[in-house]
Order: C-alpha cells, then sequence, then structure tokens
C-alpha cells in the first residue's frame, strides 16, 4: 500500500494515503499536497521521527490531516494544519477511545 507523495523537497513514502482522484489519475506523478486528503503512518521503532521530522514535513507541505498509528503506546495520533499559518495540533486517540495529551508544532 505504501506510495510515494510528492512534496517540494522530498517524495516520502507514507504507508497509506487518503487522495483525490484514482490509479489513472497518478500513471504518470505522485500525488501532490492539494490532492491529499489525509497521510498515514504506522510506527513503532520510527515515532519519534515521525512525529517530528515528518510531522514538520507534512505541515510545511501544507498536508491537512496527519495520522500516526502508534503501535507503541497503542493509539492513533491525530494531527491537523491551518495551510495559511502552517501550525497545527494534534491528540493522541486510544483503543478505549480516550484523548491523550494535545500538542503543536510549527
Amino acid at each position: 500500500m505504501q506510495s510515494a507523495i510528492t512534496l517540494s523537497r522530498s517524495e516520502p513514502e507514507p504507508d497509506a494515503a487518503l487522495v483525490r482522484g484514482n490509479a489513472r489519475t497518478y500513471a504518470k506523478h505522485h500525488p501532490k499536497p492539494p490532492d491529499i486528503g489525509l497521510v498515514i503512518e504506522v510506527s513503532d521503532s520510527t515515532l519519534d521521527g515521525d512525529r517530528i521530522d515528518k510531522g514538520r514535513l507534512y505541515a510545511e507541505a501544507g498536508i491537512v490531516c496527519y495520522w500516526i498509528v502508534n503501535l507503541v503506546d497503542r493509539q492513533i495520533e491525530i494531527y491537523s494544519v491551518c495551510p495559511a499559518k502552517r501550525v497545527g495540533g494534534g491528540r493522541g486517540v486510544t483503543p478505549s477511545g480516550s484523548a491523550a495529551d494535545s500538542f503543536v508544532w510549527g
């Protein structure tokens, strides 16, 4: 399911991405930020990098929604960004549905 997306500085390969269009739309190029509704990373040993490095990369590119499936703490971390300000916030959701701490990057 992993496939590259095109950002201004790189072409990361998230574990999953929800994009506009169908497979034919991206036969000759990877999805770009305006085409991407959600990026998902499944993370255990790369958790810190996914939170900090990839989180910043996706926020700077204007990706509006980024999830980390945090296998270490058994929760889904949900990040959203305001593209005009390139600032976002996040919260974690555990399997029971309770919320973890929120934080901001930018």
